[in-house]
């Protein structure tokens, strides 16, 4: 049972990776069920927590914090500190999604307490970075942003990894650079980037 449920978490994963919804619940119904057929707690939290996942990425917040609320409680009922920290950084994102940044950075800050290396590849600290750039808190986006940065050093050498997660720290420098207003900054990093893209035609 617990193959078989992973396998159709996997598979809601997937579908709403790529945007579709409905095969998306679909398949994470699946999953619960045969997680609950089976008795399976570690399942069946894994499960809560890609049905809070497909929530929060199809903007159904609150529909999304019932979900990884539950996973997050099956998460410390036994001991699963990816499951609960997760579940606890995704609470984060649909806080931040919906404009209270102050109870996300209180969830982000709370999921680094169970983090594992695993977790540490999503991109919660830029997430923390982008919040306290909307509270106007341009230090700490920084330093969120920067030990962004650090993490994906220590924890992959994947080097496509790595460039796709600096791509988005390099999209926070400019964003923290427009709201202080630091246009020649700006151009300075700009400028070369438009001579090289107009090389490469």
């Amino acid at each position: 049972g617990k193959k078989l449920s992973m396998a159709y978490f996997n598979m809601a994963l997937g579908q709403i990776l790529k945007g579709d919804k409905l095969k998306a619940h679909e398949a994470a119904a699946k999953a619960e069920q045969i997680a609950i057929n089976a008795n399976d707690k570690f399942t069946l939290g894994w499960t809560k927590q890609i049905q809070g996942f497909i929530y929060s990425k199809t903007g159904e917040y609150w529909k999304a914090f019932e979900k990884l609320i539950e996973a997050k409680e099956i998460g410390l009922e036994i001991n699963d500190s990816s499951l609960t920290s997760m579940s606890l950084a995704f609470i984060g994102r649909s806080f931040n999604r919906t404009g209270d940044y102050q109870k996300a950075l209180s969830y982000y800050h709370e999921s680094y307490r169970y983090a594992i290396p695993f977790n540490m590849l999503w991109a919660h600290m830029d997430d923390m970075a982008y919040t306290y750039l909307e509270l106007k808190k341009y230090d700490s986006a920084i330093y969120y942003q920067k030990k962004q940065r650090e993490i994906i050093d220590a924890v992959t050498t994947d080097t496509l990894l790595r460039k796709s997660m600096k791509g988005n720290a390099w999209a926070f420098s400019i964003a923290i650079q427009l709201e202080k207003k630091e246009y020649d900054e700006i151009l300075k990093e700009l400028l070369p980037v438009v001579d090289q893209q107009r090389k490469n035609r």
